[in-house]
């Protein structure tokens, strides 16, 4: 079974975190579950959504597998995205993993680390104008292909 490591950070955006582990978690081969769902989050314990919904995180360094990372977005990914420490903590999972699969704002984060400078990507279209103005080397695309 493949792991599926969901980076949490308070103020994220319950659906583009939940929606797709919901989804991974039902995938099946031969009847067999596919993806086994973990969440993770820098400090570990309780944190909780832009809906106040709270989830029980493991930190960062108990992660054991590195097959996929999903990073969720939220309109707490405006003051995430100049926080150093988180987005280095990012760049060195992200390159660790197979797949990695960024939500909504959570693409910015991930375009933050320069993973995704030079590369296709798209984001929130309600937060277009900042998604693309924050990192500029991103060939950043209106239409998800």
């Amino acid at each position: 079974m493949r792991a599926v490591n969901v980076l949490l950070y308070e103020g994220f955006t319950t659906m583009d975190a939940l929606e797709p582990a919901e989804a991974l978690s039902r995938a099946l081969d031969d009847g067999r579950k596919c993806y086994e769902i973990e969440y993770f989050s820098a400090t570990g314990g309780l944190i909780g959504s832009s809906t106040s919904a709270k989830i029980w995180t493991r930190k960062l360094d108990e992660m054991a597998k590195f097959d996929v990372l999903l990073v969720p977005g939220g309109f707490a990914a405006r003051k995430l995205a100049h926080e150093a420490e988180f987005i280095a903590a990012l760049g060195e999972l992200a390159r660790r993993h197979e797949y990695v699969i960024a939500v909504c704002m959570g693409s910015v984060l991930l375009a933050k680390t320069g993973l995704l400078d030079g590369v296709e990507a798209t984001s929130n279209k309600l937060s277009w104008q900042w998604a693309t103005s924050e990192v500029p080397s991103v060939r950043w695309v209106r239409a998800a292909k």
